[in-house]
């Protein structure tokens, strides 16, 4: 879990929108308001962890994103998921 929390905050970090370092974000923040993502940043989100983690993230995830797509600990969680 700590690898998959590890890549997640690193690709959050990565993202234009967020202005934080990996270790400057706390697994309650949240993506929206906490990191700014906004859609375009979510697109480019899912894009990236599926091609870094070797998931697919489907249409009935996408559906039900806004129990995992929330904060970044539920983003952790979903993500382990998939692996």
């Amino acid at each position: 879990m700590q690898q998959t929390e590890a890549i997640v905050k690193g690709i959050l970090a990565n993202l234009d929108s967020c202005q934080k370092s990996p270790s400057d974000i706390a697994d309650t923040d949240s993506l929206q308001d906490d990191l700014g993502l906004d859609s375009l940043g979510i697109i480019e989100l899912l894009v990236a962890l599926e091609d870094a983690c070797g998931i697919t993230i489907s249409d009935d995830d996408l559906i039900a994103q806004e129990s995992w797509m929330s904060r970044v600990d539920a983003l952790i969680d979903f993500v382990s998921s998939k692996m």
